[in-house]
């Protein structure tokens, strides 16, 4: 029993570091000189578009294309949300996607332009509240969030950290 202990302990350490390696804030200085620049509507950044492609986006279009959601649903002003505060969160969660060939930053930024899309076209966001509405494209936006491009059986076959830690799920 002492030794299981220990195992999952080692295992709780080692996902712990892997984490804080890969994990930071995006600097302020990023996020104040983000701030500070023009952000196209949504008509230039099709968002409302249920069959946007957002492979013809750049980078700092999709970051854009978040910040103009939070501006025209009215989270900023609604929330009291500080713009620059909303842009580094932007950009930290972007640092925490990984670089890999699916779940990764645009694919979260292409799930939250959809339920965007979507909420507007449908006209949901007036039924669903303003709350609820945010909470959406926030949830859109970090659900894969860390995610290690592998499923978990894979992680069980390797006998990763993460699968002596969560083996069950």
């Amino acid at each position: 029993r002492r030794y299981e202990e220990s195992c999952r302990g080692l295992a709780k350490q080692s996902v712990a570091l892997d984490i804080l390696r890969y994990h930071a804030l995006a600097p302020k200085e990023e996020a104040i000189k983000f701030s500070e620049a023009p952000v196209p509507s949504d008509q230039h950044l099709q968002l409302r578009e249920i069959r946007c492609c957002d492979i013809y986006l750049k980078e700092t279009e999709t970051l854009q294309g978040c910040i103009r959601m939070f501006v025209d649903m009215g989270f900023i002003d609604k929330f009291h949300i500080d713009y620059t505060t909303l842009c580094h969160w932007l950009l930290t969660v972007r640092k925490n996607y990984r670089q890999m060939t699916y779940h990764n930053w645009r694919h979260a930024f292409s799930v939250c332009q959809f339920m965007y899309a979507l909420l507007r076209s449908t006209e949901l966001y007036k039924q669903l509240g303003d709350l609820e509405t945010m909470v959406l494209i926030v949830a859109c936006l970090c659900h894969d969030l860390d995610h290690r491009g592998t499923n978990n059986n894979f992680q069980k076959i390797i006998d990763s950290p993460l699968a002596k830690l969560y083996s069950t799920s």
